[in-house]
């Protein structure tokens, strides 16, 4: 599971973000593994820092039956932005979420559920989710609404692909090609995305890769520095290894795909000239 979300450390003054994970296990003792990754694929370690530094990246929570996981970052040390991945035996019934909230309070071992709600600036939940080869979200590019999309490559290796933003209607608005480290995270804004094609915009973000991925989705309300929390989708799906020549119909640029899943809003074509 991927918690495509997740940051910690100082903003300015003694306002800072911190991500409270939290684990459910809905069956049988279970032990399950949690490593941190930054955006550019460094492996991290976010829990067993104090008092002393517990060695390696990862760590682990055995849960009881029926049990359950809540454990808050720091909130100073280290300094993160990324993702994080939530390991578990096959056959195990877990479910996992993180709560990412920026915090105008004291710095120390004291996770959200025990602060006032004046020092809560803003917070959003992200469900963790598997990778998957179709990624879908609901996204706004408005006056006091903007969303960023986080795009998660969990393998050793980089992978490159086009992403989709298509209307209310399912028409091709804007399209763009990407590249993910190995182990590493983007954050699109969707205004950035949209450029000049549309001044608002409300849609669908989408992906179509060879290689799973896994996304989260965070609304940014204005004025007010505000979070909305949204959900993505990741699913697996049969795609033909065949070449598949395809024209984006916005800008006319050709690209032959490695399988039958090209870019959605793309037209399949007998072949690029």
């Amino acid at each position: 599971m991927i918690l495509p979300v997740v940051v910690n450390g100082f903003l300015m003054e003694q306002r800072h973000f911190q991500t409270t994970v939290r684990v459910v296990n809905l069956g049988d003792t279970v032990t399950v593994s949690f490593e941190a990754f930054q955006n550019d694929g460094t492996p991290t370690r976010l829990f067993g820092l104090y008092p002393i530094a517990q060695p390696g990246t990862v760590s682990e929570f055995e849960i009881p039956r029926f049990g359950s996981v809540d454990v808050a970052t720091e909130g100073d040390v280290p300094d993160f932005d990324g993702w994080a991945r939530v390991t578990f035996p096959a056959g195990s019934s877990i479910e996992a979420s993180a709560e990412v909230a920026l915090i105008d309070g004291p710095i120390g071992p004291k996770p959200i559920c025990h602060r006032p709600p004046d020092e809560i600036v803003a917070k959003a939940l992200v469900p963790a989710q598997p990778a998957g080869n179709f990624v879908s979200a609901f996204v706004a590019s408005r006056a006091h609404r903007q969303s960023a999309v986080a795009l998660v490559n969990p393998w050793p290796q980089p992978v490159s692909f086009y992403w989709s933003m298509l209307d209310l209607g399912g028409g091709l608005v804007a399209s763009g090609p990407v590249e993910i480290p190995p182990s590493g995270r983007v954050a699109l804004s969707v205004k950035a995305m949209a450029g000049s094609a549309t001044q608002e915009f409300t849609g669908s973000f989408r992906v179509s890769t060879d290689v799973p991925l896994a996304a989260g989705v965070i609304h940014l309300l204005s004025p007010q520095l505000r979070f909305a929390s949204a959900s993505a989708s990741s699913l697996n799906l049969a795609c033909l290894t065949v070449l598949t020549p395809a024209r984006n119909p916005i800008t006319g640029e050709c690209v032959v795909f490695n399988s039958s899943c090209i870019p959605a809003g793309w037209e399949a074509v007998e072949g690029c000239e």
